[in-house]
């Protein structure tokens, strides 16, 4: 699959769980210009990969980040204005996605002209992450660097393509809750694809037009130390159906903490089309944007 599409290497410059403060996310303030956010290094000779990096960021914890992105320059990419970001799991690595996406599933998306990207979490000189669980909202840290990161790729494609994208932002476990906290601060993002996460405390949801979830867990095991996905997978679809947007919660006991199998290999299709996708059985709710008599509450 990655020999066939342009793979791009991104590259920016503790206890468990308690309740943050959150900081305003980026990408809805000022819009940088590519120049500002992501010169382009040179491109490798044999085409298939770029590096970008955010000179501009001043803070340490933000001097080395990497996402790998894909898209084919070939396709409409403007034309169809959507970026999907995966957020991987603590002791996860980029290609997670994999699993997460359906084997196929980074291809189906590329081919259609969106483009993928996958964040890696902060490592040390020896490529070791510094934090326990992967992202700092696992971590209860009140810092907002992975969705400044999160913001500045989008704010760097914005540039590259003079375009601005929606988002679909989709994770499992911290990366599930990592996804919660951005989409909830980030008008942009119109979707999320949560496996066995979420959180119970979240910034106040920013206003937008179209926002859908699907939200999975796997039962009452779906469990990390004291910490239950199921009960926040559960809070979280409440909240979003609460705001008048459409949620699906999904229940796949006895599965318990994993990427739910039957929805990563429907993933493409919940990203095409909300309307037409066929959910499994074990999801209730909808995703439909346009449900007769639905009033947002936001």
């Amino acid at each position: 699959m990655r020999s066939q599409l342009r793979r791009y290497a991104f590259v920016t410059g503790l206890f468990f769980y308690t309740y943050p403060a959150y900081t305003i996310s980026t990408s809805n303030a000022a819009k940088l210009t590519l120049k500002e956010s992501c010169p382009v290094m040179p491109e490798k000779t044999n085409g298939e990969n770029f590096a970008f990096k955010l000179q501009h960021l001043k803070q340490p914890l933000l001097a080395n980040r990497f996402a790998n992105i894909w898209y084919d320059p070939a396709k409409n990419i403007s034309g169809q204005r959507t970026i999907v970001f995966y957020w991987h799991g603590t002791d996860g690595v980029t290609e997670e996605i994999d699993q997460a996406f359906g084997q196929t599933g980074v291809k189906q998306l590329v081919d259609r002209g969106y483009i993928v990207v996958s964040p890696d979490h902060i490592r040390d000189a020896k490529g070791n992450g510094i934090l326990k669980y992967s992202w700092y909202i696992a971590n209860g840290s009140r810092l907002n660097y992975d969705v400044v990161f999160g913001d500045l790729i989008v704010q760097c494609l914005n540039a590259k393509f003079g375009t601005d994208f929606k988002i679909i932002t989709t994770g499992c476990s911290a990366g599930a809750m990592q996804s919660a906290l951005w989409a909830f601060q980030n008008k942009d993002i119109v979707g999320m694809i949560l496996y066995s996460g979420g959180i119970f405390r979240v910034p106040k949801f920013v206003p937008r037009d179209a926002f859908w979830a699907v939200i999975t867990h796997g039962g009452a095991k779906d469990a990390r130390g004291d910490f239950n996905f199921m009960s926040t997978a559960i809070y979280l679809h409440k909240m979003v159906v609460k705001l008048g947007y459409p949620s699906a919660l999904c229940d796949f006991t006895p599965l318990g903490h994993d990427i739910h199998t039957e929805i990563a290999n429907i993933l493409p299709g919940i990203v095409f089309d909300q309307e037409k996708v066929i959910l499994p059985v074990q999801c209730k709710g909808s995703i439909k944007l346009a449900l007769p008599g639905r009033q947002r509450n936001s």
